[in-house]
This record gives C-alpha cells, sequence and structure tokens, in this order.
C-alpha cells in the first residue's frame, strides 16, 4: 500500500532537521552523483511544459536517478556509475530492494562490480537467472525512510538479433539501448515485480522516477533520448552531453551515425524526427502526424506534459514496428516506405505517452490498458482527421487481426505470459479496442470520453489496473459494468 505523500515529507522535513543538527541519520549523501541535492528537481523543469512543472512538487518521494556513463569507441561496452535515491512508499519496513538486469535476457550482459547502499560497501546477490539483483539493507528502510544505492556496472552491447528483437544493441549502424541499467522495479501489495519476463510483450513495470543521465561517447554519434540536453562539450573524439528526464518511467538512448533530422513545434514542444539516408520523405510524414497526434490528444485527454518529443528509426524485427519510451519513441526503419504504417505507427507510439508513461500500468500482467487504449485512441485519431472513413478503416483493421486468432472470445485482461504467442497480438490489440468501442455503447460515447479525459487526469504518474479503471468507469457512468468487463475482459 502507498503511503500518503504527507508522510514522506513528514520525513524529509525531520531529515533535513536532523542533518542541521550534525546528524547523519537520513542515510543519503548532500551530494547526489551528478551535483546537487536529491530534493532538487528544478534541473527537470526544461523537460516540462508550464502546466506539466506541478509535478515537481507533488513527486518529491519518486526515486531520483544519476548515471554517469561511458560508451566505448568500439560501441561494444558502456562502463557507467548509477546513483538512486529511493524512499521505501510501502506500508511496512523494507529488508532488501532489487534491481532488474535485463540485459541479461536480451543478448547482451551487465555485470555490477561494487554496489554501495549510503557510502557504504555492500554484498549483493545476482538471482533469478541473472535477471535480478538483490541488495539487502543495513537496516530495515522504515516507511517514508529513504536510502541512496551506488552500482558500478559494465553492459556488453550485443551485435547479434538472437537475443532480442532491434531494441539493445548495435545493428545496422544504430545504438539502440533497451532498458540497459539496473532499475528498480515496483513494489507493491503483491511485492516486488521481479524475475524474467514472457516473450511476446513489453517487459517492464517501473514507477515514475527522474533521471538525470551524463554520457560519454563517440562524437560521430548523433544522440537522441528520453528528456531535454542540459550540457554538451567535446573531448578530443568524444561528446559529453547529460540529459535530463522526468518525470518518466525509464531512459532510451538511440545513436547512430546515420541519423539527421527535421524539427517543428506544436505549442511548447518541439518534435525532432530523425531519420536515415533515403528515408526523408517518411521522416516528414512522421513529423507531421507527431503534431497532429499531439493536437488530438492534446484536446481529448490533457496536454503532453513534456517540452520535448524525438521519433528514431530503429532495426525492429520480429514483428514488432514501434517502440514506446517517454519523450521518445521508435519506429522500425523497414517501415517508413509504407506511409500508411508508418502513420499508424507514429499516432499508437504517441499515444503511449499517455498510457504506459503518464498513466503506469503492468505491461506484463495487464498489458490491455496500455496497448489496447493507445489503439483505440489510435482510431480516434482517424476519426478526427480523417472522418467516419478513417474510424472504419480502424474497426476492419482491428476485426481483421482479432480474426487471425479465429475471432474467439479470449478474454483481453490475461498477462503477455497466458496468450500464446499467435494470440497475445490479435486479442489485445484487435479484440482490445473493440472492447473499448462497446464499453462506449454501452455508456454513451460522450459519457466514455468524458469519463477517459478524468481518468487520464485522475492517474497521471501514477499505476492503474483492471479494476481500478472499471471502478473509475463505474463510478463516472453511474453503471453496474461487471456484465462487459466478464464479456471482455476476464471471465
Amino acid at each position: 500500500m502507498k503511503i500518503p505523500i504527507f508522510l514522506v515529507r513528514l520525513f524529509t522535513t525531520a531529515c533535513i532537521i536532523l542533518t542541521l543538527a550534525g546528524a547523519s541519520a537520513c542515510g543519503r549523501p548532500e551530494t547526489a552523483l551528478l551535483g546537487g541535492s536529491w530534493d532538487d528537481l528544478s534541473v527537470y523543469r526544461d523537460n516540462l511544459i508550464q502546466s506539466g512543472e506541478a509535478a515537481l512538487d507533488s513527486l518529491q518521494e519518486a526515486s531520483v536517478y544519476h548515471m554517469d556513463l561511458t560508451i566505448d569507441s568500439s560501441l561494444q561496452t558502456i562502463g557507467g556509475r548509477l546513483q538512486v535515491r529511493y524512499t521505501n512508499r510501502e506500508g511496512e519496513a523494507l529488508t532488501e530492494i532489487y534491481f532488474q538486469l535485463f540485459p541479461n535476457s536480451a543478448g547482451g550482459s551487465v555485470t555490477i562490480s561494487e554496489v554501495r547502499l549510503d557510502g557504504r560497501p555492500v554484498e549483493a546477490a545476482v538471482i533469478s537467472g541473472g535477471t535480478t539483483l538483490r541488495v539487502p539493507l543495513v537496516r530495515p528502510l522504515q516507511p517514508g525512510a529513504a536510502v541512496t544505492a551506488q552500482l558500478d556496472f559494465t553492459v556488453a552491447i550485443p551485435r547479434s538479433l538472437g537475443g532480442n528483437t532491434g531494441l539493445f544493441g548495435y545493428f545496422n549502424g544504430i545504438l539502440t539501448l533497451d532498458c540497459f541499467y539496473p532499475v528498480i522495479p515496483v513494489n507493491d501489495d503483491s511485492g516486488w515485480h521481479i524475475g524474467p519476463a514472457p516473450g511476446g510483450g513489453d517487459h517492464t513495470f517501473l514507477d515514475t522516477s527522474f533521471y538525470l543521465v551524463r554520457v560519454r561517447a563517440p562524437a560521430s554519434l548523433t544522440l537522441a533520448a528520453s528528456g531535454v540536453e542540459t550540457a554538451r562539450s567535446v573531448d578530443g573524439a568524444d561528446q559529453v552531453v547529460t540529459f535530463a528526464a522526468g518525470p518518466a518511467r525509464d531512459f532510451f538512448l538511440a545513436g547512430s551515425d546515420k541519423y539527421a533530422k527535421v524539427s517543428a513545434t506544436s505549442g511548447e514542444t518541439t518534435i525532432n524526427s530523425y531519420y536515415l539516408p533515403g528515408l526523408e520523405g517518411g521522416a516528414d510524414t512522421a513529423l507531421k502526424t507527431a503534431a497532429e497526434a499531439l493536437e488530438t490528444f492534446n484536446r481529448r485527454l490533457g496536454e503532453y506534459p513534456y517540452t520535448e518529443l524525438d521519433i528514431v528509426p530503429l532495426p525492429l524485427q520480429g514483428g514488432g514496428i514501434g517502440i514506446e519510451y517517454p519523450g521518445i519513441f521508435g519506429v522500425a526503419a523497414s517501415v517508413y516506405p509504407l506511409e500508411l504504417t508508418l502513420k499508424t505507427t507514429v499516432v499508437h507510439e504517441a499515444a503511449h505517452q499517455w498510457f504506459y508513461n503518464a498513466v503506469g500500468n503492468d505491461q506484463i500482467n495487464q498489458p490491455w490498458l496500455d496497448e489496447a487504449v493507445s489503439q483505440y485512441f489510435t482510431g480516434l485519431f482517424f476519426l478526427d482527421t480523417e472522418g467516419p472513413a478513417g474510424w472504419n478503416r480502424s474497426l476492419t483493421e482491428w476485426r481483421n487481426f482479432w480474426n487471425r486468432a479465429g475471432s474467439t472470445p479470449i478474454p483481453i485482461g490475461l498477462a503477455v505470459g497466458d496468450y500464446s504467442l499467435n494470440r497475445y497480438g490479435p486479442i489485445v490489440y484487435g479484440r482490445g479496442p473493440l472492447f473499448l468501442n462497446a464499453l462506449a455503447a454501452e455508456i454513451s460515447q460522450s459519457a466514455f470520453e468524458e469519463c477517459f479525459r478524468g481518468y487520464y487526469q485522475a492517474n497521471i504518474w501514477g499505476i492503474t489496473t483492471t479494476a481500478s479503471f472499471q471502478a473509475w468507469f463505474e463510478a463516472c457512468s453511474g453503471k453496474d459494468l461487471d456484465a462487459i468487463f466478464s464479456v471482455w475482459v476476464l471471465p
């Protein structure tokens, strides 16, 4: 159970008093890895539009990551030091914390050479087949208390697609770094969400955090990342660039010496559409479509919170043609010449900025909450921009996709691992948005759209579940929705 923010702030105030008195009971270094106080989130202000800046006050208890990274000239390894200030927001004391080590299940590896808690070395253990690091706490971490963990690590960057679908590694001249760093997973009423994720879907379930990341990399690379650039310098053959991202579910970085970009503005947001040689036309289409998507979703849900949105072509394979990250998303380079597929992918991934990033969910066990919802809002985008013809095309596409699973009434609310590989997509991406269309018909389209806007506003930077989704729409519509959820979502 999450504890109220006022208790976290009460503990923080007590820590400040103790610190002024010369005590060190608060257990955190005064200065963070990349400078400044852990409690000073002003460095992230440039990443947020004016209306989004309130999050800097409301999320003082969120984890704060600082990373200092060196990408070697051969693009084969990353050396890094990570510090994270983690606050216990559960209702009971913690005796350990965990980090997920995603590279170890994605064809590469991450090796931890040293772990410190509040400056003191500790013995950590790699468990769950190499995918999780267990860090025992020197003393129980009470609710509202914070600890600072420091990890020194080395990442081996894969160059073969055998371990993933092009999200993590150096392929076709593109460096793509998905979940390459140790990261703390969600800890909730069911415990820590650790261990390997099943294939076929997204593999993270993370709290909203803040990321300050300094990257030393070959100067020949054009880098694109979550957040905004706050500092840049050149040191011989290297560039040193600092990015500030947050609030955000995670941090993503891509780079290539082939990247170029076109840019435009939409309100307070700069949109950067990167491209590879020969794909300039696709970059223009992606840029225009992303701007239209922001306009649509800003109006229907609430403002996109960041001052930057980046679109990067990635070497995706294995059926995936798009992937979302906070403030940035990737599109398979192979679809840039395919205008309608490109537009649909851009809109879907843009919708994820609202659902998965701003409003979080368990992408492993309840993936429909972001994937089906993003599909549905993609259809609304085409309704807004093309009229009934665009909406009807989306309905047909969803029905055809569901038909790949025989149009069987398999529940959309299952975990990724509960679907056979050839049924996950048709059910979640095909039947999923059809459920939302049926729900809109059940409570009326106007009520549905009003309820969805309220749902987004009420849950921004939090985490929702199937149960809380149903409860919200029942309370908003004044209707009992057990019957329709039993038919479509969970029996």
